[in-house]
C-alpha cells in the first residue's frame, strides 16, 4: 500500500478496464471507493474491532479490499479509521496491498462525519478541479461483497442514477411505538434491506453532505443524506451474502457462508 504525499489518488481511468469496463461512457471516468470503518463496534462483544476481525484467517477489512480490488475500474481507495488505529490500519493494509492505490485516513466521531471527511479529503487531491468521479461507498464490515454487485452499483451509477446494492425484505415490518403497540403494519412488496456499495457522483454527495451537515440532519447510510437534498437514487440488486458484521450472530453467518463457498470451489 504506497503512501507517498497524497499521490495514490490521482491515477488516471484504466485504459483497459477488463469486463467492468465503465469505458462505454468515457475512457477517463474515475471511480473511487470509500470504505468508512471507523464504527466502535460495540455489539459484537468483541475485544477486536471489526475490521480487524478474524474471517477463516483473514481479516474483514482485507476480504473488503481484496473484493473491491477485483474491480479494475477503481482508480483509488480510501479507509476510514478510527484515529487510533490509523497505523495499525495502515501496516495491516501494507503487507497485501503494496501495489494498490489505498490511504488510510481518521475517521469522524459518526458514520456519516468519517464518510463526510472522506469525501472532501478526495476532492481535495484530485487534480483536475473539474473532474468529478463516481464514488462508491461501502461499509468496511460488509466484507462479504461481491465483485458483480460492485459492478451492478458502478454501471447504474455511471449510466443512470445515484442508487445502493439492496434486497427484498422477507420479515413482516411492523411499525410500532416506542411502548411496542403496532401502528401499522407495512407492505412487504415494496420494502428493501439497503447494502452498500452506495454509488454517486463526487459534486453530488459533497453538496447533499454539506447540507447535512448545515441542516443537522443524520442518516444511517448515504442514501438517505442524498434524499434528503432531494436527489432521486435507485435500488439495484444486492446479495444475500452481503451482510454487515454487527453482532455475533453475523460472525457465525458469514463464517457458514465462507464455509460454504470453500466446499462448492474447493482449492486446486
Amino acid at each position: 500500500m504506497t503512501e507517498t504525499p497524497d499521490t495514490e489518488l490521482r491515477a488516471s481511468f484504466p485504459d483497459n478496464c477488463g469486463d467492468d469496463s465503465l469505458c462505454f461512457l468515457s475512457g477517463q471516468l474515475q471511480v473511487y471507493a470509500l470504505v468508512p470503518a471507523a464504527g466502535q463496534g460495540s455489539r459484537m462483544g468483541s475485544s477486536s474491532n471489526k475490521p480487524f476481525l478474524n474471517l477463516a484467517g483473514v481479516p474483514a477489512i482485507v476480504r473488503t479490499l481484496r473484493a473491491l480490488c477485483s474491480c479494475s475500474c477503481l482508480a483509488g481507495i480510501i479507509v476510514m479509521a478510527r484515529l487510533e488505529e490509523v497505523e495499525i490500519m495502515k501496516s495491516l493494509l501494507a503487507l497485501e496491498f503494496a501495489d494498490m492505490h489505498i490511504v488510510v485516513k481518521a475517521g469522524g466521531a459518526t458514520r456519516q462525519e468519517s464518510v463526510h471527511k472522506g469525501l472532501r479529503y478526495l476532492r481535495n487531491q484530485l487534480k483536475d478541479g473539474n473532474a468529478d468521479p463516481l464514488v462508491a461507498i461501502h461499509d468496511g464490515a460488509r466484507c462479504l461483497i461481491t465483485r458483480e454487485v460492485i459492478c451492478r452499483t458502478l454501471r447504474h451509477a455511471a449510466a443512470i442514477a445515484p442508487c445502493a446494492a439492496a434486497v427484498p425484505v422477507k420479515d413482516t415490518i411492523k411499525a410500532a411505538d416506542r411502548i411496542g403497540r403496532v401502528e401499522r403494519t407495512l407492505d412487504r412488496s415494496c420494502l428493501y434491506a439497503v447494502q452498500t456499495p452506495q454509488v454517486a457522483q463526487l459534486s453530488l454527495y459533497l453538496s447533499a453532505f454539506d447540507q447535512a451537515e448545515q441542516s443537522g440532519f443524520l442518516a444511517t447510510d448515504d442514501l438517505s443524506v442524498l434524499e434528503a437534498a432531494n436527489i432521486e437514487v435507485d435500488l439495484v440488486p444486492g446479495s444475500e451474502q452481503n451482510i454487515k458484521l454487527t453482532t455475533p450472530a453475523d460472525l457465525i453467518i458469514a463464517q457458514a457462508w465462507l464455509q460454504a463457498e470453500a466446499k462448492e470451489n474447493p482449492p486446486g
